[in-house]
């Protein structure tokens, strides 16, 4: 992560009287510093498919929980029901936000589920969240850049969306395997 963002959380931690608990580090999460098997769990969201390496930055992950521990990874779903990838494609090819985007890759539930078992993974569960579009969330992110007025206008509209986006994602449905992102969890 960046040494803002870094920052950033030890202050938030710090206000909300968690600083004597945690420790943020800034580290590459290709190579974490850290000694094999230290940790009981190791959660990350959004972050492995920004990585051109996430093979690499999946097996770090693993490698640093304990023999029983847990992994908990969230990444985008190419089937997802927003078509995001293909918008990404289009982003890209636009140049439309190249200032506010990076590198990111994106997985299906078989393509997640392969590579945690490669890596060391069992009893591996794929399921969905984030039914929210990241169409929206780039209109937000331009509309705040770019235009006030009709940042407030996108605003009033995005609401019932957002409402019922919510709903649906605390139901066990098979449509979360269309959701924005799929989570794996799993025991090393």
């Amino acid at each position: 992560i960046s040494r803002s963002i870094s920052q950033h959380a030890k202050q938030k931690l710090s206000d909300d009287g968690f600083d004597s608990l945690v420790n943020p580090i800034q580290t590459d999460f290709r190579t974490l510093p850290f000694k094999d098997e230290c940790f009981d769990v190791s959660c990350s969201f959004g972050s492995i498919e920004h990585t051109p390496q996430w093979g690499k930055t999946i097996a770090e992950q693993i490698r640093v929980v304990k023999k029983g521990g847990v992994v908990i990874i969230g990444v985008p779903n190419i089937y997802n029901i927003w078509m995001r990838y293909h918008l990404n494609v289009l982003v890209d090819k636009l140049k439309l936000l190249e200032k506010f985007t990076n590198f990111e890759i994106h997985f299906t539930r078989d393509k997640l589920s392969q590579v945690v078992i490669k890596h060391g993974l069992k009893n591996v569960k794929i399921s969905g969240y984030h039914f929210f579009p990241k169409i929206l969330r780039w209109v937000d992110l331009y509309t705040k850049c770019h235009n006030e007025k009709f940042n407030k206008i996108y605003s009033l509209l995005i609401a019932p969306g957002l409402s019922f986006c919510a709903k649906l994602e605390n139901k066990e449905t098979r449509l979360n395997l269309l959701s924005e992102n799929l989570i794996a969890i799993g025991v090393k």
